[in-house]
């Protein structure tokens, strides 16, 4: 597991460990965004905060309040630096679970055997880029995840498996985006499960090509907010789960993880506490 040591990543780590599923991390840290149109000053305080968020000790504290993962982590500073990809080469990994918002190096890649698995928050071909939860209503797209290999192109690698978010009933978007991360983490589950059966993950490669989805606009995300609430999403899922037939709901792979009713997603709060009481998993504040 390749992570930033986010919150989907401990609750994926603590849901493996319970099912006996052998796996290792390494940690990463973001390293500072490119200089695009900005002052030195501006840039100067980017690079700053980067290394700061990449401090061991300081990560620590700003980490401290989350649930711990189930085993040791090899921290190797900055995405995609040398400590990375050397490390990556050292361990020689058949896959590579990707958790993190980082865009990885054609070398980074390159260290997994077989590929690098990623959970994305939309539907792929339809929906890559960023905030693609947002966008997806915004062009009349269902919410859902897709799995799919990483490539060196944003969200363009082969299919694995697509689910739709079951929406049954009126919700928020910020409550939407919960559902739709432990959606996500539930579909990286089920691709390593299925591995760990020995399964092979074929990939289908993506042929249409969609518009890339940017950072919301100020406009754009107040009528994403709008649609959130006004059933939208319960619209759209009803309409693609009778129209795509090769598109699955998510039920099944929600009800195998969280045992809940999957007509409720549990928010990835909640999906935590319950699976820090089960695996006995320390949070930073014991």
């Amino acid at each position: 597991m390749l992570t930033a040591g986010t919150l989907q990543s401990r609750q994926l780590a603590n849901t493996l460990h319970r099912a006996g599923i052998d796996f290792d991390v390494v940690s990463f840290a973001y390293p500072p965004p490119p200089r695009r149109n900005t002052s030195r000053a501006r840039q100067a305080v980017r690079q700053l905060t980067a290394y700061l968020k990449s401090v061991r000790l300081l990560r620590a504290i700003g980490q401290w309040r989350l649930p711990a993962f189930p085993r040791a982590v090899r921290y190797v500073g900055y995405c995609n630096g040398e400590r990375m990809l050397d490390e990556l080469r050292r361990r020689q990994p058949d896959y590579i679970l990707m958790m993190g918002g980082c865009i990885l190096s054609a070398a980074a890649i390159a260290t997994a055997k077989v590929g690098v698995l990623n959970s994305h928050p939309g539907l792929l071909p339809w929906a890559r880029g960023m905030d693609v939860m947002e966008h997806s209503l915004l062009r009349d797209i269902p919410v859902g995840a897709t799995g799919h290999y990483i490539d060196v192109g944003i969200d363009t690698g082969p299919l694995l498996l697509r689910y739709l978010l079951p929406v049954e009933r009126e919700t928020t978007r910020a409550r939407l985006h919960d559902q739709l991360t432990t959606l996500c983490t539930a579909l990286m589950f089920e691709m390593v499960s299925r591995v760990s059966r020995g399964e092979s993950l074929v990939g289908q490669v993506q042929e249409e090509k969609f518009p890339y989805c940017k950072r919301l606009t100020p406009k754009e995300s107040e009528e994403a907010e709008r649609l959130a609430i006004s059933g939208k999403p319960i619209e759209l899922y009803h309409k693609w789960r009778n129209e795509q037939t090769d598109i699955p709901d998510g039920s099944a792979i929600l009800r195998h993880t969280t045992g809940g009713d999957p007509g409720t997603v549990p928010d990835a709060e909640r999906l935590v506490s319950r699976t820090v009481r089960e695996t006995g998993a320390p949070t930073r504040r014991r």
